[in-house]
């Protein structure tokens, strides 16, 4: 089962701020909503919560690599 990915890799806290990172990965892109909840529940409750959350990239099709896994094998055979 390949589907939410652990919250640590979205989520960092520090004191009473939660910080969001952005995912590069299109797979990944939306995972952060399912936490939303969460924050919107802490918002309500704790007056001094902060919620930050980084740009999302826009992941379109120019920026995206089709090929990258096979071009970094190619990469790494030949280092190796």
């Amino acid at each position: 089962m390949f589907g939410i990915m652990p919250p640590r890799d979205i989520i960092m806290t520090v004191g009473n701020e939660s910080i969001e990172a952005t995912m590069s990965q299109r797979s990944r892109w939306l995972e952060s909503i399912c936490y939303r909840y969460l924050f919107e529940q802490f918002l309500k409750e704790d007056p001094n919560f902060l919620w930050t959350a980084a740009p999302k990239p826009r992941l379109s099709d120019k920026s995206y690599n089709d090929d990258f896994w096979n071009e970094s094998a190619e990469i790494l055979a030949t280092e190796g």
